[in-house]
């Protein structure tokens, strides 16, 4: 249950929430709100101090560009300098939805939002809370996840609550958020179009719809950054195939050797029986057969798993197509240590 504090406000049917959220912003305020992937930090685009106070509050280095939250196709093509054919086929399959667009930006684009860069991403989010924020304060926000730079996203309130605390005005509490991890982002301005996050929406979706070969581009020409990372050591056991019962020996013994009898493995709800049975504590990420569910839970593991640890977690490896390409990204720029 998130705390009473005066800065969290719960969606009522009276839309109470949307006034009080969107005077905020026009002060120049910050508002946290729920968005179909995770909760985002919102403020108002045109004005540069509430931008520079969301990197402040998510101790975000100022290079790090910002995506503009928009809540139609025209509010979008007033953000970028041409909105072209591939980003109206794009937007036309996947919008309002979990798919980033990156595309030159419009002039009136600060360059505190864009880290310098002469390039915007742009995206529309498909959850009624983020939809009508944006709608009621009739102009684009930045939105980046709720937290601390570097730590795992919020799926809830109260992670916000607690990542965050009173340096957000306020906190709309809209529940859970359906998907759990953050918007495939797609860089339209390079040919051929390059996947730099993956994320709900597949890259095979992406080509299909274009027409045209989409490349993973993600983690190239640089050393992986620590992203979504818990505060306790995280090793990833990676999975290559083949048996799963033998990889959940090999899991265990990885668990023994580099944490001790007391580790805590994140686990598929295939294999979390068998590491309670051998004594260790376990937080159940979801089947293996469903990676919508996997990807919902999988940042609030992390959190659990920080809570239950002594500053050491295992957690196991997802392989496969589709969604599990952006659960496996996600765990690998969280961990610390990536053992075969």
């Amino acid at each position: 249950m998130v705390l009473a504090l005066p800065n969290v406000i719960k969606v009522d049917s009276e839309r109470r929430w949307l006034a009080r959220a969107v005077e905020v912003l026009r002060k120049g305020g910050l508002v946290a709100f729920p968005t179909e992937t995770v909760y985002g930090l919102g403020a108002d685009a045109r004005n540069v101090n509430a931008v520079l106070k969301v990197f402040r509050v998510k101790r975000r280095p100022l290079s790090d560009a910002l995506i503009l939250h928009v809540s139609s196709v025209e509010m979008a093509s007033s953000c970028v300098r041409e909105f072209p054919e591939d980003a109206e086929r794009l937007a036309r399959e996947f919008w309002p939805g979990p798919l980033t667009l990156i595309l030159p930006k419009r002039g009136w684009v600060p360059k505190e939002v864009t880290g310098g860069s002469d390039k915007v991403g742009v995206r529309w989010p498909a959850h009624p809370v983020a939809e009508a924020l944006i709608r009621g304060f009739g102009s684009p926000l930045v939105a980046p996840s709720a937290n601390v730079s570097g730590r795992p996203s919020p799926t809830r309130a109260e992670d916000v609550v607690a990542e965050l605390g009173d340096s957000v005005d306020l906190i709309v509490d809209g529940g859970e958020t359906p998907i759990g991890i953050e918007s495939t982002v797609l860089d339209l301005t390079v040919d051929p179009p390059s996947v730099l996050r993956p994320g709900a929406i597949p890259v095979e979706e992406i080509s299909r719809v274009l027409g045209k070969e989409v490349r993973l581009k993600f983690g190239e020409g640089s050393s992986r950054r620590a992203r979504y990372s818990p505060r306790s050591r995280l090793v990833l056991v990676r999975f290559t195939g083949g048996d799963l019962l033998k990889y959940a020996e090999r899991v265990a013994e990885v668990a023994r050797a580099v944490c001790g009898e007391g580790a805590v493995i994140i686990a598929s709800s295939e294999t979390a029986q068998a590491y309670l049975m051998s004594g260790f504590k376990v937080v159940d990420v979801g089947s293996r057969r469903d990676a919508l569910e996997v990807a919902k839970k999988l940042y609030r593991a992390l959190r659990v798993a920080d809570a239950l640890g002594r500053g050491c977690i295992v957690a196991e490896d997802f392989a496969g197509k589709g969604l599990w390409v952006a659960i496996r990204h996600r765990l690998m720029s969280a961990a610390s240590e990536i053992i075969q």
